[in-house]
Formats: structure tokens, sequence, C-alpha cells
């Protein structure tokens, strides 16, 4: 099981692998297009503006990096979330059957038997899942959770305590956290998986962007990294 930390700066993180038992810390202030850049790829808008991407090939693989256009504010979230809704209609339309990569964002922080059931519900292979909270000196902060697909007693709940660092001078110690907001994943395209989502009140994002990069890039089995728009929305109180 890995961990990742982020910290309550939106760029600032702290990568955590604990099988290796590895520390790795990544501070700065790069925006998404610049992280694209120096990342090796180039930043293209998508037609009809709703998201940008940028693609890396390497070894015969494709990564595709997807960000919200502009600068990602407000009105930018607003319209990425309209062209997800639209398409998410048009994939239950035409494309039931299909495996679709996606990011969910939920509208609250959830615990984790409840996200462990509506996935469960939806049909949703998680590969990851995302916890939100504050540290100590009351900063927010996300702990993400990767799952070993592999895995035959993988606990959710277990897992999200294990999360939090019991060393004392680590930046997340004594951290309190409020639940799950992100889950990326696989889910088949079906009423009873992508329906069943988008019509789920404590569902604030299913993100069907994969499916419309991988075409315009021309590769089926790219893999995608999507936004989330987790940190702008409310968690609660501590």
């Amino acid at each position: 099981m890995d961990i990742q930390r982020s910290s309550a700066s939106r760029y600032t993180k702290a990568t955590i692998a604990i099988a290796a038992v590895v520390l790795v810390l990544s501070l700065g202030l790069l925006g998404p297009r610049m992280a694209a850049v120096l990342s090796g790829g180039f930043t293209r808008s998508a037609p009809g503006g709703a998201f940008e991407y940028a693609v890396h090939r390497e070894h015969g693989s494709v990564e595709i990096d997807v960000t919200f256009s502009g600068r990602g504010g407000r009105a930018d979230v607003q319209r990425y979330l309209e062209a997800n809704a639209a398409r998410a209609q048009a994939l239950l339309r035409s494309a039931v059957g299909e495996r679709l990569r996606t990011t969910i964002t939920f509208a609250r922080p959830l615990p984790a038997r409840e996200v462990e059931q509506l996935l469960r519900n939806a049909g949703v292979e998680a590969a990851s899942y995302t916890q939100v909270g504050w540290t100590a000196a009351g900063q927010r902060m996300a702990s993400t959770i990767f799952r070993d697909s592999g895995a035959t007693d993988f606990d959710l709940e277990r897992a999200a305590q294990e999360a939090i660092s019991s060393d004392p001078a680590a930046p997340d110690y004594g951290a309190t956290m409020a639940g799950f907001m992100v889950v990326d994943g696989v889910l088949t395209v079906s009423e009873q998986s992508l329906g069943r989502l988008l019509a789920d009140p404590r569902v604030y994002l299913v993100d069907t962007t994969a499916y419309e990069v991988q075409k315009l890039v021309g590769v089926a089995d790219a893999a995608v990294r999507l936004p989330t728009p987790f940190w702008d929305l409310d968690w609660g109180d501590r």
C-alpha cells in the first residue's frame, strides 16, 4: 500500500511510499501548465475549450495529464463540470459496456465504509482513495492511499488510520481527518454504474474526460490523470 500526502498548499506535496519507507518532499508553486512543460509534455486545448491536456510518450507507453482550462478558476471548473455532465449522458446512450477510467469527487467527505458501499453498488474498481482533513496546526491536507489491484485483504478503514503519520516530526502528525473526497478507478459504462453515480447526491463529479482525450490522442489504453476540484469544496468543520 502506497500513501501520498498533500499539504494545504495546492502545489506543495509530500509523497510517502510506505512499502519502501521512502519519504520524498517536493515543494514549489508550479501551476498545471508549467508542470506539464517541465515533465516533457506540450499542453493543448481540447475542442470546445472544456479542458487542456499534455501527452507524454516514453518507451512505448502513453500518459495524458488533463487540467482545467485557463487558470482553473471557478468559471473554468464550471465549464469542465458541464462538459462532463453532457458527455456522461452521451456515453449512457452510445457507449454502454465500455470501460472508463474515472476520477470521482464527492460533494462532502465520506467515511470509509460508506465509500466502499457506494463503489461496490456502482461496480467501480478503485485504484486510489484520497482522504482530507487538517494538520494539527489547522492547515488543510490530503492523504492518498493506492490500492494494489491484486490485494484480497484490503481494508480501507484500516488503511485510512495507517495513512496518518505517527512520527511527531512529520507535518501531518496529529492530523484530524474528515473523510474521503476522491476516488480514482475504472467503471463499465451502464445505468447501473455511471448512471447510478450521476444520480447520487453524494457525488459531485464523475469524470468522463478520459473517454474523450484518449480518442483525441488516438491511444485507447493511454493512462489518464484527471483533475479534481476537491480542494475548493466544503470539508465541514474540523
